[in-house]
């Protein structure tokens, strides 16, 4: 039970370990990549304070949790700093490379130390402390120890704070529960609005009451007249009316006191269930400097290894988005900040030649627009060449000339971003065939965002992304179109749209509608968009039209709007905006076409929340999805088949693993000879090849496959480790379509390349 229990322990501690030295490293690496960037910066104890004291807290940690090896690099890195600070060494570039060594090494161990990597391969511990060794002057210094860290100083808390570290699982799961509460919220009002309605009923009755009873009472006696009786005592009768009516007054009077107390339960309801949404949705937001400040390193880094002078200015990094959106955002603006460093950002001699600053610049800058994150990725580079964007298109077969000389200016910049579209002429693991941009726009419409881009010719370009805040919840449009069956008849369908893909609310009159190459369009701010009916697109029966209704009158229709795509639908009914919990769609239905979730209403029914990338594939005519078809008995949907070429056993099974689990069929070759046999009568979808092979280099196999007629369309991948220029240069002129070099290879950057290749 004891070893049980210390085991738990040090679970513990590894965990907030991790957590904690990643705090650490990425403030060391801030600090440097400021002394980086202000060479002017004096090297003493106020410039040097943090760094030093950070390596100072990582070093104790280290400690504590018996990290020998990181106790070592943390204490070295200190000993850096302290020369550094009483002016015995110079900061140099390659100082600050060592440095940053030292931290890339530190990170691996902080990682497999918590069980979320890999124990770094090749990490040389004892290099590394003989290279910051070896920085020492030659004599031996007396250095003075600086004073040790307080605990607030080590931890970043105010005096008299207190805090406590809670796993995002768990913030998770609760968020999950103020979802059930927001549903059962939501079913108090529905029940609300019932005995409403029976107040109304009731009320209703009365005044008819009041209007017949006289009536009554003269029926009464013209009755009892009639029968020889005008004598009779109606006084029973009336007696039981009144009887009656104090019971409909007691009636409504319980009714009145009953509202009142729902109506007071659900405003506390609403009230508790807002205030704990609100607690935890904001325990759960995060600075975007989260994301934000390790992209400085990694500019730092690429600018360096293409000989490029870059810096990057961040702007509203305190801003607070979710956990969630911020992950989500990781990728695309990766992939954005490489592009521009790769594309956008000229060598120093033209930007020398052109008058600008030799060290260019790119902004990200975040700031909160409603309940929207807006985020923009500028630099101040060569801009986007539209011509060359359309001469590209054009070469790849994705337009045709005609078509493209009847592109107007944005439509020919939205061009980047579709799939396989690149102006550079080598490939590399940086800038492929258009792959970086696709993404881009991938992640987005999943996000159900939005996505701009403006570019001035030699003056920079910038791309602006809009996404929500949250994805717990969301602001949803409601409306009604077409109808569907009920248990009493028929009633209207209701639907959901994203607030954020919501770009217009119209009223639509056939006045305002024309056609283009035959396809119904009405203009918005001067552009033709297309126009469609949702109940057709949705294959749903058409609302009846109201008695006396003519054709020209006005429909209510929604501006819809992803990426650079926007396409205006009909509907039958606005209902308005509010706040839903979405739910995914649970198994078998994962991916069911026009829709992306759903949410319970108060009154128990399910709303469908419709997916804006289907719709808007849908107004692009013989280019929308096609519908699902079923499959012949016996004979399911092949997966496509990739060969895997390499002559290292290991990367031919870590290729073929990742290969495999996202569903796609694996051959192995161990040369590019093998390679070729396989080819002359096995199926082959795509290949990926290494290039340094025995008998037939990857090079040489490409070659051979584009000679061919029978592979001159198969799609090639070169996953190597050489990454000169030269080599490159080589591997486009082979006819490979893309280039991964193994140093920068990660298993989505390669199923990324994959699935946009075949």
């Amino acid at each position: 039970m004891a070893s049980s229990m210390n085991d738990d322990l040090e679970r513990q501690l590894l965990a907030l370990f991790v957590v904690e030295a990643g705090e650490h490293l990425q403030a060391i690496n801030r600090s440097l990549l400021a002394l980086e960037s202000r060479p002017e910066l004096p090297l003493d104890a106020k410039t040097l304070a943090e760094p030093m004291r950070e390596a100072h807290s990582l070093k104790g940690a280290a400690r504590a949790v018996n990290l020998d090896r990181i106790e070592s690099l943390a204490h070295a890195l200190e000993s850096l700093f302290q020369r550094l600070q009483t002016g015995k060494m110079q900061l140099s570039l390659p100082v600050f490379d060592l440095a940053y060594r030292v931290l890339d090494g530190m990170g691996g161990l902080v990682l497999a130390a918590g069980g979320q990597a890999p124990a770094p391969g090749g990490l040389d511990d004892a290099g590394l402390l003989a290279q910051l060794e070896a920085l020492r002057p030659a004599l031996h210094e007396v250095r003075p120890q600086a004073p040790a860290p307080t605990l607030e100083q080590t931890s970043g808390l105010e005096p008299g704070g207190e805090t406590v570290r809670v796993t995002t699982q768990r913030l998770d799961a609760l968020l999950a529960r103020i979802g059930e509460v927001q549903v059962a919220r939501l079913g108090a009002e529905q029940r609300l609005a019932d005995v409403h309605l029976l107040q109304e009923s009731l009320a209703g009755w009365e005044s008819e009451w009041r209007k017949t009873r006289p009536r009554f009472r003269r029926l009464l006696h013209g009755l009892d007249a009639a029968a020889g009786n005008a004598a009779r005592d109606e006084r029973p009768v009336f007696e039981y009316v009144q009887a009656s009516e104090a019971r409909l007054r007691a009636l409504r009077e319980g009714l009145d006191a009953l509202q009142h107390a729902l109506q007071a339960d659900q405003h506390r309801m609403s009230q508790a269930a807002a205030e704990l949404d609100e607690e935890i949705s904001q325990a759960r937001l995060q600075p975007v400097s989260a994301i934000f400040t390790p992209f400085a390193r990694m500019v730092r880094d690429l600018a360096r290894s293409r000989d490029k002078q870059v810096s990057l200015l961040l702007q509203g990094s305190e801003t607070g988005a979710d956990r969630a959106v911020l992950e989500q955002l990781r990728d695309p603006l990766l992939h954005l900040l490489r592009n521009a460093i790769d594309h956008g950002i000229e060598p120093p001699e033209a930007r020398r030649k052109s008058g600008k600053p030799l060290q260019a610049v790119i902004t990200l800058k975040a700031a909160r627009q409603g309940s929207n994150l807006l985020i923009e990725v500028s630099d101040d580079g060569a801009g986007i060449d539209v011509a060359g964007v359309v001469a590209a298109a054009v070469s790849k077969n994705l337009l045709s000339r005609q078509a493209a000389e009847a592109l107007s200016e944005r439509e020919a910049l939205w061009l980047i971003f579709n799939s396989g579209l690149s102006t550079s002429p080598v490939v590399t693991d940086l800038s492929g065939r258009g792959v970086g941009l696709d993404v881009v726009r991938q992640h987005v419409e999943d996000m159900h965002g939005l996505i701009d881009v403006a570019s001035q010719p030699g003056q920079g370009t910038r791309f602006t992304l809009t996404v929500p805040l949250s994805l717990a919840t969301t602001l949803c449009l409601q409306f009604q179109a077409g109808t569907r069956r009920l248990a009493d008849g028929t009633g209207p369908h209701e639907f959901a749209l994203p607030v954020t893909n919501v770009m217009r609310l119209l009223r639509v009159t056939p006045g305002q509608t024309g056609s283009v190459e035959g396809r119904p369009v009405m203009r918005v701010d001067g552009e033709p968009v297309a126009l469609l009916n949702l109940t057709d697109v949705l294959r749903l029966p058409p609302a009846p039209r109201p008695v006396g209704a003519r054709g020209d009158e006005p429909r209510p229709g929604i501006l819809v709007g992803l990426a650079e795509k926007r396409a205006v639908f009909l509907v039958d009914a606005i209902l308005g905006a509010r706040q839903m919990v979405i739910k995914r769609l649970p198994p078998p239905l994962l991916r069911v076409r026009y829709t992306s979730g759903a949410a319970i209403l108060g009154t128990g029914a399910v709303l469908l929340l419709l997916e804006p990338s289907d719709l808007l594939r849908s107004a692009e005519g013989s280019r929308a999805a096609p519908e699902p078809t079923a499959q012949p008995q016996g004979q399911p949907v092949q997966a496509p088949m990739i060969l895997v070429t390499d002559d290292s056993i290991t990367t031919r099974t870590l290729e073929k693993n990742i290969l495999e689990m996202a569903g796609y069929r694996v051959h192995l070759a161990a040369d590019g000879l093998d390679a070729w046999t396989y080819l002359q009568d096995g199926e082959c979808d795509l290949l990926v090849s290494d290039v340094s092979m025995p008998r037939m280099t990857g090079f040489e196999l490409a070659a051979r496959l584009r000679a061919d007629p029978r592979f001159a369309s198969l799609p090639i991948i070169l996953v190597t480790s050489l990454d000169s220029p030269e080599e490159r240069e080589q591997g486009i002129q082979s006819g490979a379509d893309a280039y991964i070099t193994k140093g920068a290879f990660d298993q989505e950057q390669l199923l990324d390349t994959v699935r946009r290749s075949i």
